[in-house]
């Protein structure tokens, strides 16, 4: 079974979310057992067997009692985006979870209060009692494990969350613009902050920043909303953007840009990386072993000239071929590394 009720709450997706999404995909074409628990209002692909429930705390803590109901009392339970339900410690199912990012205890002021609670205590209280516990990459395996020492966490691998080739839809207030990307919630880890210190820069160069993702929390928000209030302005802001937006806008952009104090894979760099985009990145380790070879790594002492060089720069050596980027990630080995683990633990 694996638990996709929070992960498909919203039509707009977190990179989190696409792993469970696209990890589910591919075990359902793999086995014909597998189970999936989604969102009520979610459409999901056809092949799915699926429970469907309303996304909420109660239910999600109540699961365990609704995989009862439904024969699954016994079943192995992946948990690949949001941590368990605590209640799954009284029940005779079998946890796997993947936790993808270190920075709820390496960078607690980061996280809102939500997210404390849910990946801090909650995952806190579960992380040992869990089968086995899983990382996309080695960079958080290893911070898991130093964290905590009991651990051995296990590398399982990631891939590309958004499929590049799909829909698309075009935005018409962008066309014949020269404009920058970057994608992902609004909060502190993704210092937006220092991100938008560089529109001035960019204005006076006539490219506009284009930034995809949801409202989070932090200081960075209410000024998002407010230099992004005027629809001419230098800064375009998709809060609820689709996946059809995000394609043509990957595909249109001229420089992909994440300037990120953390990240445990940074699914929208990969996603930009697969699309050729010309990227421009933060000086962090995740990025140096997940980012393209064309890649630009900025210093963290980079100020916005510096760093709007580099977006001129790289744009002005156009689209990359981003085939051989996607040949070292997929969903297929991914789930067969979880699945060798699950079902035949060493």
């Amino acid at each position: 079974m694996i638990d996709l009720l929070l992960a498909t709450r919203r039509r707009e997706m977190t990179g989190v979310e696409r792993f469970g999404i696209q990890l589910a995909k591919e075990l359902n074409r793999q086995h014909r057992n597998v189970v999936t628990v989604l969102n009520d209002d979610y459409i999901s692909d056809a092949a799915f067997r699926s429970i469907k429930m309303k996304a909420g705390f109660r239910n999600w803590l109540m699961l365990p009692f609704a995989l009862k109901r439904n024969g699954l009392s016994t079943a192995n339970v992946i948990l690949p985006s949001f941590p368990g339900s605590p209640l799954f410690r009284f029940s005779g199912n079998s946890t796997f979870r993947v936790v993808h990012d270190a920075f709820p205890w390496t960078r607690r002021g980061m996280a809102s209060l939500q997210s404390q609670i849910m990946f801090d205590y909650a995952e806190k209280l579960s992380i040992y009692r869990h089968e086995k516990v899983f990382s996309p990459t080695i960079t958080v395996a290893d911070e898991l494990n130093n964290i905590f020492p009991r651990l051995n966490t296990i590398v399982c691998g990631n891939a590309i969350g958004l499929d590049i080739a799909g829909e698309v839809e075009e935005q018409v207030p962008l066309l014949g613009k020269s404009y920058c990307l970057a994608v992902g919630t609004v909060e502190p880890r993704k210092n937006y902050q220092r991100l938008l210190k560089i529109v001035p820069e960019l204005a006076i160069r006539g490219w506009k920043l284009v930034i995809v993702g949801r409202s989070g929390w932090g200081e960075d928000v209410a000024q998002l909303e407010d230099i992004s209030s005027d629809p001419n302005g230098p800064v375009i802001w998709y809060k609820d953007g689709e996946d059809k937006q995000l394609r043509w806008l990957y595909y249109h952009a001229s420089c992909f840009i994440s300037l990120s104090l953390a990240e445990g894979f940074n699914m929208p760099l990969a996603e930009a990386a697969a699309a050729g985009l010309p990227t421009v990145c933060s000086d962090i380790a995740i990025h140096r072993s997940v980012a393209p070879d064309w890649a630009y790594i900025a210093s963290d002492e980079a100020g916005p000239v510096e760093i709007v060089n580099a977006i001129s720069s790289q744009s002005m050596r156009g689209r990359h071929d981003g085939t051989k980027y996607i040949k070292q990630y997929s969903w297929s080995s991914v789930s067969r590394r979880m699945l060798e683990s699950i079902i035949h633990p060493r």
